[in-house]
């Protein structure tokens, strides 16, 4: 019986070490997505604003006959719903834990706060989205180069296996 007590102790130690590890864990990941802009209002805003988008469209091309401003009304209606829906839902709240928790350690963790929270962290956040945008924009130009030359380049070779295979 003293040993069926003993083990019951160490199991409730056990758990209530994970269960604050996995408070801890989730206060980590609050911090690294509050400092990085990654918090769900966030992160579901561009969703939200495009889908309602392309919904709304749908929905207001199967119904030609209403005015043009009620497109403005059926986009804003699903906007309110899918942001209520999305920001409510914990299940949809908490896969932030489950994701950074399949890559991250808790030392880790505590270790990218800490990097975030450093000058060259939050220069990083500052500089992330122009930083994204200036390589769009030069692999654009690079793939336009590409796409420009595309044709003469292949041209000769297309035509020849196509002569080949009798097409």
């Amino acid at each position: 019986m003293n040993s069926i007590i003993k083990a019951l102790i160490l199991i409730f130690l056990i758990c209530q070490n994970s269960y604050a590890d996995e408070a801890y864990s989730r206060k980590l990941i609050d911090r690294i997505t509050a400092l990085t802009g990654a918090a769900s209002v966030q992160m579901t805003a561009p969703f939200v604003e495009s889908y309602s988008a392309g919904l709304a469209d749908s929905l207001f091309k199967m119904k030609p006959v209403l005015p043009p401003e009620a497109k403005i009304v059926i986009q804003d209606e699903i906007r309110i719903y899918l942001y209520d829906q999305l920001l409510i839902n914990k299940e949809m709240n908490s896969l932030k834990y489950v994701v950074y928790q399949r890559y991250f350690t808790e030392k880790e963790l505590e270790e990218l706060v800490k990097f975030y929270e450093s000058p060259i962290g939050e220069k990083l956040i500052w500089v992330t989205p122009q930083l994204m945008e200036d390589i769009q924009k030069e692999s654009q130009k690079v793939i336009s180069s590409i796409e420009k030359n595309l044709i003469d380049n292949i041209g000769p070779r297309l035509n020849k296996r196509m002569r080949e295979n009798g097409w």
